[in-house]
């Protein structure tokens, strides 16, 4: 009788160890490939110029309504920004469409 009783916990423990692991699994997965980032990085261009101007309101927007918080990455320009997102060093980039991959 007492054996029988530790078979079944032991059923009962391994079970609730396999769904822990199932829901943590599918949380993994939500977390990390479903939802949007909280934070992204922006090559922006020089301070005070055309592109860094518009990234600052991109940031301002972005943080007021989605709550995204934006990196601002400063740089020389366009052809940097182009290079920078190429290379994987940031995740948005400014720059004009006449830039071709390096």
């Amino acid at each position: 009788m007492f054996i029988r009783i530790l078979q079944i916990w032991s059923f009962v423990l391994a079970f609730l160890v396999l769904v822990g692991g199932v829901l943590a699994l599918i949380y993994l997965f939500i977390e990390h490939v479903l939802l949007p980032p909280a934070r992204l990085r922006m090559a922006a261009g020089p301070e005070g110029g055309g592109y860094n101007t518009l990234a600052l309101r991109y940031k301002a927007v972005l943080l007021a309504l989605d709550g995204l918080k934006l990196d601002l990455v400063e740089n020389a320009g366009g052809a940097e920004n182009a290079q920078l997102l190429s290379e994987g060093e940031v995740d948005v980039a400014l720059f004009k469409g006449a830039f071709c991959r390096p």
